[in-house]
């Protein structure tokens, strides 16, 4: 490889990149000094990543809020037998659904969400029934 006068040459290099949890999508993150080679022995730029980020397949993802679906038996309902929910962290959560509550609306259950990006906070887990 030649610098071809500029004081570089062209190259790949491997770089780990630690994603930290709540990040969002699209969300930019800069790497300091990890661009581009500066020209006759300039320092180096930095390199911007943009965070795409896949569908889940059981949860819906709205900032710090996710939402699940489950199907309601009605019998269960009448009895006011709690419901068992899928977890983000892969395990369950079990939620009672207050008398009175309008089907249609969505059971929230708070801090069970996505976590808040730089926080330990947690956003809240929507069931939609």
């Amino acid at each position: 490889m030649v610098c071809k006068g500029v004081g570089r040459v062209e190259a790949e290099r491997s770089i780990n990149i630690e994603l930290l949890p709540g990040i969002e999508d699209n969300q930019l993150i800069k790497v300091n000094g990890m661009g581009e080679a500066g020209e006759r022995g300039t320092a180096a730029g930095d390199l911007y990543i943009r965070v795409r980020i896949k569908p889940h397949s059981v949860f819906e993802r709205h900032a710090t809020e996710l939402v699940v679906a489950y199907e309601l038996n009605l019998l269960d309902l009448l009895l006011g037998k709690k419901i068992e929910v899928p977890s983000i962290s892969g395990g369950t959560i079990s939620a009672e659904i207050p008398a009175g509550f309008n089907l249609k609306d969505l059971l929230r259950i708070p801090h069970e969400g996505m976590p808040r990006f730089g926080s330990s906070a947690r956003g809240d887990l929507l069931v939609s029934l």
